[in-house]
């Protein structure tokens, strides 16, 4: 048993005066897609928020150089999640900060607010749509 594991079973033994047994649950093949997507979302938020600081701090435009790799990074992400999936994506990636900070949300067929504030939140909107 890994060392962490471990230090977490003797802990629980301890403090519950049992002899507890820890297992490590595998994740599932939608658990690995979930942090796939989450991981892929959060580069490419940062590579969009590092073109921006440079062009601010450095006054050096790389939005050009970044375009073709957006472009097919858009592609794949189209193809793998359809229209609506990509819409969703596009939104948060692009639109859902305003130029000037503000904040857009997203609302279902009754006028409700659809949490979209996380990568999280769009894998949970695309599982949706994928139903």
């Amino acid at each position: 048993m890994d060392s962490r594991y471990n230090n977490i079973k003797q802990a629980v033994d301890a403090l519950l005066k049992i002899n507890a047994t820890v297992k490590r649950k595998k994740k599932t093949e939608v658990d690995k897609q979930k942090d796939l997507f989450v991981s892929i979302l959060t580069a490419i938020q940062a590579a969009e928020t590092r073109t921006t600081l440079v062009l601010n701090e450095l006054k050096i435009d790389y939005t050009a150089y970044d375009e073709l790799f957006l472009q097919i990074i858009d592609s794949l992400l189209l193809y793998n999640f359809g229209k609506e999936g990509f819409e969703v994506i596009s939104f948060w990636l692009y639109e859902k900060i305003g130029p000037d900070r503000s904040i857009n949300e997203l609302y279902d067929d009754d006028n409700n607010i659809v949490p979209s504030t996380t990568p999280e939140d769009i894998w949970n909107i695309i599982q949706k749509i994928k139903k």
